[in-house]
């Protein structure tokens, strides 16, 4: 069996949240060879999480023997998920949240007594207890999304901001024309920017290839109509790639680009946070739900941080896996390169080198 890699664990030693955990296994899938009965078999194992997914591969489609599947990544992975998850249900602090002869209970043994307390006061009051817990997530939900405090206006304000931020790093181009098909027919389009790496990332391993960025202010309030703009706006982006969309610039034309990504109010961490972070979480779950399929046709979402009016961190995401990220305190990084310039239909996952080459 060939010699393994040097492998880098620190996407999981690093994570502080089970957010940070979470990917999709087959934009890291690499064929390995592991250990079977008395011989041994190759499959594709996931070099984020370490599970193997998938049929086994037959040997003699292989000239060379892959190398040893990492069976430590998988122990790592699952130590800390579980370490992140107990996390969440830690013991409550000393403090004024205890009373003074009592002991303090875990967040575990704290459910189980509001679990019974609910029955007990629904049983006792006549009460349906899956439809008062719904009506109570419901009026939580409401009452903090309406609460909703933003620095942005509208999306005019997103686009100058993006402009002179994003200008350190890349070559930002406005309000870019182009084309597209429906059912063969050609259709002008306009993306919101081209943005193409400068040296300072080229050299970090970043493409030369264009990206796309399409930029929408979502209005999260009630009466506002947030679930309709915001999957609009998802699939406008899906869209440009979908439709064999090419764009042009001065001097550059038929540009095909790497990947559209999307950037919105709740694409900065301290918003996102007011409006996803209800007891509930559904606009959470459909925030992921829009960009767990978004991924497959291409579209990431760029994820800002700042502290005290300062730009912290900035990261290309494909649901959970990051093509590049910015850290003002540890700088720029290259993440997954496979998750840009992917090519889907039906079952099949290429990459769009590999269609080109089949048309």
């Amino acid at each position: 069996m060939r010699g393994k890699f040097l492998v880098n664990y620190s996407h999981i030693t690093s994570a502080n949240s089970l957010e940070q955990l979470m990917h999709d296994c087959q934009m890291h899938l690499k064929l390995r060879c592991r250990n079977k009965g008395q011989g041994t078999a190759y499959a594709f194992q996931c070099q984020f999480c370490g599970e193997f997914r998938g049929k086994e591969e037959p040997k003699r489609f292989h000239s060379q023997q892959p190398v040893a599947a990492d069976l430590k990544l998988a122990e790592l992975y699952q130590k800390k998920f579980q370490e992140l998850n107990m996390a969440n249900l830690k013991d409550l602090p000393l403090g004024d949240y205890a009373e003074e002869g009592k002991p303090i209970k875990s967040g575990v043994e704290e459910a189980e007594e509001l679990q019974a307390c609910i029955e007990n006061f629904c049983q006792e009051n006549g009460y349906n207890k899956d439809r008062l817990l719904k009506l109570f997530l419901y009026r939580q939900r409401e009452a903090a999304i309406n609460e909703y405090l933003t620095r942005w206006s509208r999306e005019s304000d997103l686009h100058d901001w993006f402009s002179e931020v994003f200008a350190k790093w890349f070559d930002v181009y406005h309000e870019v024309p182009g084309y597209g098909y429906i059912n063969g027919e050609k259709i002008p389009l306009k993306i919101d920017f081209l943005i193409k790496a400068k040296d300072e990332l080229l050299e970090c391993g970043f493409t030369n290839q264009f990206f796309g960025v399409e930029v929408k202010y979502l209005d999260p309030r009630s009466g506002k109509g947030f679930h309709k703009k915001s999957s609009e706006g998802v699939f406008q982006a899906l869209s440009y790639w979908y439709s064999g969309a090419r764009w042009s610039l001065t001097g550059v034309q038929n540009i095909e680009l790497a990947s559209v990504l999307f950037l919105s109010n709740l694409s900065f961490r301290d918003e996102s946070d007011q409006v996803f972070e209800t007891y509930d979480r559904l606009y959470d779950r459909t925030w992921r739900t829009y960009f767990s399929i978004a991924n497959h046709a291409n579209v990431g979402e760029i994820q800002i941080r700042e502290w005290q009016g300062s730009l912290k961190s900035w990261r290309f995401d494909f649901n959970g896996a990051a093509y590049f990220s910015f850290r003002k305190s540890s700088g720029l990084k290259l993440g997954n390169p496979d998750v840009i310039n992917k090519g889907r239909i039906g079952s099949q996952k290429l990459k769009t080198n590999e269609l080109k080459r089949l048309t």
